[in-house]
């Protein structure tokens, strides 16, 4: 069973999604659970892929009782998916493990939980979870110093995508360029817009950027937008339809200041677009400066306005990066090479 506290479709619950296709495909009987509510798009997007998936009761004790008559037998495993998963959980796992379920806690993120109560948290649910994993080292390291847990508890497995048969083709003549993420200020996508009025001022034109993703900067993002004359930026939204995301731009920018394992930048990858994007956490394993994208420190507008302008004014160079971005990430970064990592601890 997956665990996860959704609200809407991010980069961890798309993710859980992928990898219980591949499960289900290798004859592993697979529940998804959602700590959101009865309209969570995680459960419409898992009954589109034939993925049984659960909702929260409103008797949290009667969602207890459901989890534990899923585990009828002894055995199995539980992996939760966020912190906040971890918390709801919490009072059950000591039953869990007198049944023989495997517990398995996986961090997505970076974000370091300075509130207090989560080490009062993690204390209570350390004696009942048999592994952690982090889909980046920094996720681990941040967990470590953060809560101390032995490092034998700790691994690292890299998140694993789908990599279509073929990408979508490249439009010409004009510089396309997607924005995927929570608008949110540390994903820094007002550096782009700042990046934009400065090309417009020195008389560029044909360059489209398509903003998806929402959240509490959304607003004042549109407003920086709103003052482009010739540079079209259009805000999507949440679009759960990774093909028309992905077929919306040729360029991917991130400017974020910081990154784990970015799902965001592995498909656009996976597609066969490149990737301008900071220098932080693990984007340099993904974005291969000079031959998958281009990579620059946080905050460099310069920089960013520099690799925008050389692939603005070489649409080959575009096109080539996109390719060997492509064969990056269906080398190194498989779906099926992910379970098997997660196989290994689950069966531990």
């Amino acid at each position: 069973m997956h665990v996860l506290s959704s609200l809407q479709i991010g980069g961890a619950e798309r993710f859980v999604l992928d990898l219980s296709q591949v499960q289900q495909r290798l004859g592993h009987e697979i529940t998804v659970f959602s700590c959101g509510d009865e309209n969570d798009p995680l459960l419409a997007e898992a009954d589109k892929l034939n993925i049984p998936a659960w909702v929260s009761a409103n008797n949290r004790w009667q969602e207890y009782r459901r989890v534990m008559r899923f585990f009828s037998r002894d055995g199995g495993v539980f992996q939760i998916h966020s912190p906040a998963a971890l918390r709801y959980f919490l009072p059950v796992l000591p039953l869990l493990r007198l049944k023989n379920v495997r517990i398995v806690y996986t961090r997505h993120g970076l974000n370091p939980l300075v509130d207090p109560a989560w080490v009062r948290i993690h204390r209570v649910a350390r004696p009942f979870v048999h592994c952690v994993t982090f889909v980046s080292a920094a996720g681990l390291e941040v967990f470590h110093e953060r809560f101390g847990w032995p490092r034998k508890m700790l691994t690292t497995i890299s998140n694993g995508i789908y990599v279509p048969d073929a990408a979508p083709p490249h439009v010409k003549d004009v510089l396309r360029i997607g924005s995927v993420g929570r608008m949110v200020e540390l994903k820094g996508q007002s550096h782009l817009i700042d990046v934009l009025h400065r090309l417009e001022e020195k008389g560029f034109d044909q360059i489209e950027v398509h903003f998806f993703g929402d959240g509490p900067e959304r607003e004042a993002l549109h407003s920086a937008a709103s003052g482009l004359k010739r540079i079209t930026c259009t805000f999507h939204g949440m679009e759960l339809d990774r093909e028309k995301v992905y077929g919306s731009f040729d360029l991917l920018v991130v400017c974020s200041e910081q990154e784990g394992l970015s799902l965001a930048i592995m498909e656009a990858m996976a597609r066969g677009r490149p990737a301008v994007a900071t220098s932080v956490g693990d984007s340099p394993r993904l974005v291969i400066d000079g031959v998958t994208g281009y990579l620059y420190d946080y905050g460099d507008r310069d920089a960013l306005e520099g690799h925008l302008l050389s692939l603005k004014q070489d649409g080959d160079l575009l096109e080539r990066l996109g390719q060997q971005a492509r064969t990056h990430i269906d080398e190194n970064f498989s779906l099926e090479s992910t379970d098997a990592a997660y196989q290994q601890v689950y069966g531990a």
